[in-house]
């Protein structure tokens, strides 16, 4: 019984060792593209201007953090492996928009926060997270990989999707995303989730 628990518990430190190294190479190749890649596109739309700015929303945002990770507590290891494979592609295909089709977005002026609160959070943002990387959006490309890993789960998937839904509505409404790059997120997601798991669908 004891071994057991032991080894459980080795190849799920081996499992989370795995994820972090590989949220650690995401984020270097992510920074590296953006700081070295000048935007040429500028995707926003009519119906982007008319979208207000809504700066509470940024905990919905930032609430893909512990969505993702809740997520990888509920399923095995076998998901878990697969989850990085589609977060692979997913990232791996978004970087070459990033770099052959550079888009950037318009962010409004952080003097236009009153409450002290989201202004510290949008600066701290704002100063890790360059106004380049926009399209596709990995932000939404990451919230529906997560959901969608869950798609032999009923109840839990229409709950993943909910949350999923609210946060690619609110990298709208915290001006970190136009619509383009929503929809791109959302599509780039269903693919690679899809070009993994399609012969489990058959």
């Amino acid at each position: 019984m004891k071994k057991k628990l032991r080894e459980r518990l080795e190849k799920k430190s081996f499992v989370a060792l795995i994820g972090i190294t590989v949220m650690l190479f995401f984020q270097i190749v992510y920074f590296l593209i953006q700081y070295y890649v000048e935007p040429a596109y500028d995707l926003q739309t009519s119906l982007d201007k008319k979208i207000p700015f809504l700066p509470w929303t940024v905990i919905i945002y930032l609430a893909i953090y512990p969505f993702i990770l809740a997520v990888v507590l509920l399923i095995d290891v076998k998901d878990f492996m697969r989850v990085i494979a589609i977060y692979l592609l997913t990232c791996a295909t978004g970087w070459l928009f990033f770099i052959f089709f550079p888009a950037a977005i318009t962010r409004p002026s952080l003097t236009t926060i009153d409450n002290k609160i989201w202004y510290f959070v949008y600066s701290w943002i704002h100063h890790l997270d360059a106004t380049t990387n926009t399209f596709p959006s990995l932000h939404v490309a990451a919230s529906w990989v997560t959901a969608l890993i869950l798609w032999r789960r009923k109840t839990l998937f229409f709950a993943a999707s909910c949350v999923a839904t609210l946060i690619s509505l609110s990298t709208l409404t915290t001006k970190q995303h136009f619509i383009y790059d929503v929809i791109g997120g959302f599509v780039l997601a269903v693919i690679c989730w899809y070009v993994i798991v399609r012969k489990e669908i058959k």
